[in-house]
């Protein structure tokens, strides 16, 4: 028997392929790494070394007399207690972490599927695949020791989506390929892995490396308006928010209308009477203010009422029944909403009529498309769901006429290297969490803890699969979060995602949230070396510029206390947390509460923090001293408005940019001299 070694402990010892032909459904058994020819097809099987692991390939040749239906590879490894699994989620909103070996991802509760919560993930057809699995993930995996990963992903997924399979009690792991619905007259990849052990980024590196997906992280910055306003919006409440950012001179790039606009879900060019001008006027308002316009469009669904789904019928998606698929309920979308069928000819020249309006009439540059995963509910034309899916993508990215596309609700394997942007997690809530929809079993639920949990989980694709949307940062005081849950979310959406933007009315900001929302511009590179977990305490060391920093955010339910290392740490002070500079060595947090400190430099004299910026001693780029002078060189677009701390070797008079001055001393902190470019 071949046994192929996947990891240093773990190996593959059997299979099969199940299809179906003439109506009866059959299974073959395999042994992974052997080829195999039977009177109904042949499989053939590569194993090469590839830059970081190996690449583990086999093809199957069926014909087109048979369906393929599932293929699965078993073999045994242990678990050991201390080491984290991570599963990534179906789609954008599908809770992604690391789980313990001892927990289980639930099961959706009969009340969820009562109001149509199985149509957003994979529960209505995950299953069978499942196999009883309590850990399971899609499209990549991987096993976690402290810093050491052993890394299993998908190298082929726009041919059909694989589950990777963790049984820790029973000390088994699969993976499973969903081919249901495939019909070939040539080979097909039942599977294309991509297997490597290693430090975080030489694994992940190597498995986007291997799919061409190594761009380069860059920041969006913006506005829309779902987080505030809902489908309760009206041309005026677009403009009075753009005239916020213009009377504040928010240097923010995108300003983007979302959901409630439009009469009905589908009905892309008949707008509610509250936007009487239109929505090329808006663009045209929002060019003129500087910004990029953006809109919301979820061009795969329809909703119940709309003339769409009234004038053609033919364009809704059916089931093998032949009645309309439903890919979801919201109320105030009428209730339920449907899907459509992305091959129908009528129904892709109408989509391309209305990008080629939306993006070149009216002068929308940034399309949010969202509720993508409706178009591949079902398997179809002789295609896997992933297939579908994945066409579903570049057919988007071919009709959006160059603007960029932020995909939502949708498999991220299907639009890597193919969206511009794309949410990498649930729909942030106006409280920390959904316990209601916790409890149901709901994994894609509306919850910030939700959010978060995925914009951890999902991190180490951040710019260059696409950009990370992490969805957007709550700061303004009309919500059910606490101040720390709020700047929780802030920095964590700021260090770890790409697309960072709010809903919020600057108007109604109190000076200090208006301080610490303006703290963001500049907006500086964040390079994150890595991320930790001690429980539910989350441990990110990243760098801004020559700056060295370790955030600690506490995602759990009880007070928890850090121990710095040795190194000289101070404390990094917001516009919400003011304080002196003071060095610490451990840090009392709070449930929900992150901060920040910067790691101070052994040679004296150093910048020890600062103030009017997240990352003041990021804008020093050179420090020069000679005994009792010292020069300080500030980046071109350093804030008027930033303070650095210059910390000396001792208290004294010193010559700071030729200017005599004398250090302050706060009791609890260190001597200092307040520095301004």
């Amino acid at each position: 028997m071949v046994l192929l070694f996947l990891m240093t402990d773990m190996h593959f010892t059997k299979g099969f392929i199940e299809y179906r032909m003439y109506g009866e459904r059959r299974r073959k058994q395999f042994r992974p790494g052997e080829d195999l020819r039977w009177d109904h097809g042949v499989l053939t099987w590569r194993d090469e070394k590839v830059p970081g692991g190996r690449r583990l390939r086999a093809f199957c040749e069926t014909g087109e007399k048979a369906e393929l239906l599932v293929a699965l590879m078993e073999g045994k490894r242990e678990y050991p207690h201390e080491e984290r699994v991570f599963c990534n989620g179906f789609q954008s909103w599908t809770t992604s972490r690391e789980y313990r070996t001892g927990e289980r991802i639930p099961k959706l509760s009969p009340l969820g599927r009562l109001f149509s919560l199985d149509r957003y993930g994979d529960y209505h057809f995950v299953s069978p695949f499942r196999r009883g699995a309590p850990l399971y993930s899609h499209s990549w995996t991987y096993l976690r020791r402290e810093d050491s990963f052993h890394f299993i992903g998908s190298l082929a997924e726009i041919h059909g989506y694989t589950l990777l399979l963790h049984d820790p009690p029973a000390k088994k792991f699969a993976v499973v390929r969903d081919c249901q619905g495939v019909i070939r007259r040539h080979e097909y990849p039942l599977f294309d892995l991509f297997l490597a052990s290693g430090r975080e980024e030489e694994v992940f590196s190597s498995f986007l490396s291997l799919q061409g997906l190594q761009g380069q992280r860059r920041t969006l910055t913006g506005w829309t308006s779902w987080y505030n306003y809902y489908n309760d919006i009206t041309e005026e409440i677009i403009l009075k928010n753009l005239q916020a950012f213009q009377d504040q001179n928010i240097p923010a790039q995108v300003f983007q209308i979302d959901d409630g606009y439009q009469t009905a879900v589908g009905d892309w060019f008949s707008l509610k009477d509250s936007f009487p001008r239109g929505m090329k006027y808006l663009a045209d308002r929002i060019k003129e203010a500087g910004y990029c316009p953006g809109i919301w469009l979820a061009p795969f669904v329809c909703a119940r009422d709309s003339e769409v789904r009234k004038k053609h019928p033919e364009w809704i998606l059916l089931d093998s029944q032949g009645k309309p698929i439903r890919a979801g309920w919201i109320p105030p979308w009428g209730g339920s909403f449907y899907a459509l069928d992305i091959y129908h000819e009528g129904f892709r020249k109408h989509l391309r009529e209305v990008f080629h309006t939306v993006v070149k009439e009216w002068g929308y540059r940034v399309l949010k498309l969202d509720f993508l995963y409706a178009a591949a509910m079902v398997p179809r034309l002789g295609k896997s769901r992933g297939e579908v899916m994945a066409e579903a993508s570049r057919f988007l990215a071919e009709i959006s006429e160059g603007a960029d596309i932020l995909g939502c609700g949708v498999p991220l394997a299907s639009c890597m290297g193919v969206f511009s942007f794309c949410r990498i997690g649930s729909d942030v809530a106006l409280k920390w969490e959904d316990k209601l929809l916790s409890l149901v079993g709901y994994r894609e639920r509306v919850s910030t803890i939700n959010s978060l949990n995925s914009t951890l989980g999902r991190r180490q694709i951040a710019g260059r699969a696409f950009l990370n949307d992490p969805d957007v940062f709550v700061l303004r005081d009309s919500v059910a979060m606490n101040r720390d849950q709020r700047e929780t979310l802030f920095l964590l959406n700021v260090l770890l995602g790409d697309v960072l933007f709010t809903s919020d009315y600057l108007e109604e900001y109190p000076p200090e949230t208006l301080a610490f929302y303006r703290s963001l511009f500049p907006v500086r590179e964040r390079k994150v070396s890595g991320v930790n977990f001690q429980d539910r305490l989350a441990i990110i060391d990243f760098t801004v510029g020559t700056a060295v920093y370790r955030a600690f955010a506490n995602l759990g339910d009880t007070m928890t206390t850090v121990i710095l290392p040795e190194d000289a740490w101070v404390l990094q002070q917001t516009a919400w947390n003011p304080s002196e500079p003071e060095v610490i060595g451990s840090l009392n947090l709070s449930p929900g509460t992150t901060r920040y400190a910067q790691r101070l430099s052994d040679k004296l004299p150093r910048i020890a923090g600062g103030a009017g910026h997240l990352f003041p001693a990021a804008f020093v780029e050179s420090l020069k001293a000679n005994e009792k002078d010292i020069d300080l060189t500030f980046s071109l677009d350093t804030p008027a408005e930033l303070k650095v701390y210059l910390s000396p070797p001792e208290p004294g008079r010193y010559r700071v940019n030729g200017i005599l001055r004398e250090t302050e001393y706060h009791e609890r902190g260190i001597p200092f001299i307040e520095v301004s470019p």
